[in-house]
């Protein structure tokens, strides 16, 4: 092969993954710095912030005083160093998450470009960075997507292990698998048995043995913070860590629906690439079983996706707690899937209109990402109007110090966040009554808080259900 072939070659090599990364960053950067702290997001940015403001890394701790079990600190160690270095705004917030979806998109085209073609594997990527539940995750600070980040290196490295009989490259997959296990209580193992189960259905026994030590790996990196937490903090770790937050969940303790729950959702918000999945799963099903390549890849990593996407689907399926952000697993094969249709299993036409759209997707995203970002759109609301009046009135004050009563964690968060202190907390949704504030202080309190604190009602926002109380004080003796 001459000079000029292998420089074609590795231009068209980069281009399988600079594609669906373009077009990941076209549909996530365009106003980023739109809406609010949705979700858990201001809770675990302020979470991570305090690690790196305050010193607490290794114990995080939700306020200076009460320790945060819920959850492992790697990604909120991630966030915190971001807004520690850019400042407190929500593109600092946010671009990490963004960081771990580009991850999973290049993964997912590097796994399908292992067992299949380039055309393919940038399918698949575009498809992936195209599909709205997976890509709006990237609005908010999603532990999951950081999760299936790792996942997806862990299984991009055994799957590049196996295809190259590496034994390093399988016991290494370990590595990723234990960050999983730092960023959420326990799922990143199910990779494990996944890959066992792969691996002995293709005849590769030998690397049996190296998945097992990879599963030995990837719980070394996650023991000593582990272990860490045990020592230092005995049961009152693992009852919040084990029992609210795995167990309670297990038992639909916090959100429970029924089977129909997942599968509505994906119904519902899976266009328009349902069509091409589903058109793709018939084609395999039709396929004779003697050919080795279906939908453009090596049965044996057509397989690896189907078993990966089955064992999701049950395992989301089979907790009581079902909620739209445990679904990103999910996404990658799905793309997969119907990505390797559009570009090898649909007819002559419709593979010929894929091809072009994919040889030329990376200047489309480029174009459509600068109009977007320059255009006056507006992608999310605006941040609760009430809220902001609360802002305001307490910067109007000379920014009083106040408690705060019946206020849930994640807009506590966000008081942290723009007042650059926690408000002293006497209470939240997740805690019972734990003091009652002396008489002259500010506390802002929700309406439906039984016995609040009587006194003169400073400020009051109807539509969050929130006050300002002023404590009366009684008269002196």
């Amino acid at each position: 092969m001459g000079l000029a072939q292998r420089l074609s070659a590795r231009r068209a090599e980069l281009l399988v993954f600079l594609t669906p990364a373009l077009v990941f960053l076209a549909t996530t950067l365009p106003h980023l710095d739109q809406g609010d702290y949705r979700k858990d997001t201001g809770r675990y940015a302020a979470v991570g912030l305090q690690a790196w403001q305050n010193g607490h890394w290794w114990t995080l701790r939700f306020t200076p005083e009460r320790v945060y079990f819920n959850k492992p600190p790697l990604a909120m160690w991630i966030h915190g160093w971001f807004l520690d270095t850019f400042g407190i705004n929500l593109v600092a917030t946010r671009i990490p998450t963004i960081l771990a979806g580009l991850i999973v998109v290049l993964c997912t085209v590097g796994l399908v470009r292992t067992f299949g073609t380039r055309r393919s594997a940038v399918a698949a990527g575009v498809v992936l960075a195209m599909s709205y539940e997976f890509f709006r995750r990237t609005r908010e600070i999603s532990l999951d997507m950081w999760q299936l980040a790792f996942m997806m290196l862990a299984l991009l490295l055994i799957a590049l292990g196996v295809r190259t009989k590496s034994s390093l490259c399988l016991i290494l997959g370990g590595v990723p698998i234990g960050l999983a296990l730092m960023t959420k209580p326990f799922v990143g193992v199910v990779v494990v048995p996944i890959v066992l189960l792969w691996v002995l259905l293709i005849g590769e026994r030998k690397a049996v043995l190296p998945i097992l030590l990879a599963g030995l790996v990837g719980l070394a990196v996650a023991s000593p913070w582990h272990i860490g937490m045990t020592m230092e903090h005995g049961s009152a770790f693992w009852d919040q860590y084990l029992g609210r937050q795995v167990a309670g969940r297990a038992a639909g303790a916090i959100n429970p629906q029924g089977l129909e729950y997942y599968p509505v959702l994906f119904l519902k918000t899976y266009w328009p690439w349902m069509i091409p999945f589903a058109l793709g799963v018939v084609h395999w099903i039709r396929s004779p079983r003697s050919r080795r390549i279906v939908l453009g890849m090596v049965r044996a990593g057509l397989m690896l996706v189907g078993i990966w996407l089955c064992a999701w689907i049950v395992t989301l399926m089979a907790f009581p707690d079902k909620r739209p952000r445990y679904t990103p697993p999910v996404y990658p094969a799905l793309a997969v899937i119907a990505g390797a249709w559009l570009a090898s299993g649909s007819s002559p036409g419709v593979r010929r209109a894929t091809s072009i759209s994919m040889r030329w997707a990376w200047a489309g995203a480029i174009v459509i990402g600068a109009v977007l970002a320059m255009a006056p759109i507006r992608f999310q609301s605006p941040p609760e109007g009430q809220r902001e009046e609360f802002f305001a009135w307490h910067e109007a004050q000379d920014q009083p110090e106040f408690y705060t009563l019946g206020v849930n964690t994640n807009s506590q968060g966000i008081l942290r966040l723009r007042l650059g202190a926690w408000p002293r907390s006497l209470g939240d949704e997740m805690l019972d009554r734990i003091a009652d504030p002396p008489p002259g202080s500010l506390v802002l309190v929700r309406d439906d808080v039984q016995d609040p604190p009587a006194g003169e009602v400073l400020w009051i926002s109807s539509k969050e259900r929130l006050r300002v109380v002023r404590v009366g004080i009684p008269p002196a003796n």
